[in-house]
């Protein structure tokens, strides 16, 4: 008798500019908007829109990024060795809007 077993395998969506910070799903309008690069440090600006609600990307990325070796340092904001993500809010109507910034010290 043979068993056969199925597999999906789900291709992780991240951030542009980044290799390790996730994409939540029902993000769209995701784009990076700015990426300021020193020999000290490197900034990238990301944009993005949902229709998910505050708590419900909190949430995500604070499970999600704690899972990835984040801590958390303030509201909305996440340290990672020399790498700092801080994520900021802003609703209007139905559509919330996320700007990302990441600064990566060199």
């Amino acid at each position: 008798m043979a068993l056969f077993v199925s597999t999906t395998t789900m291709a992780q969506s991240f951030l542009p500019a980044t290799d390790d910070i996730p994409l939540m799903k029902g993000l769209y309008s995701v784009e990076e908007t700015a990426t300021f690069d020193s020999p000290s440090e490197k900034m990238v600006l990301i944009s993005a829109q949902t229709d998910k609600t505050q708590k419900q990307v909190k949430d995500f990325y604070r499970q999600t990024l704690t899972n990835l070796g984040w801590t958390v340092s303030g509201d909305n904001q996440y340290v990672r060795g020399s790498d700092t993500l801080t994520m900021e809010l802003t609703q209007k109507d139905s559509i919330l809007s996320i700007q990302f910034t990441l600064v990566q010290k060199n």
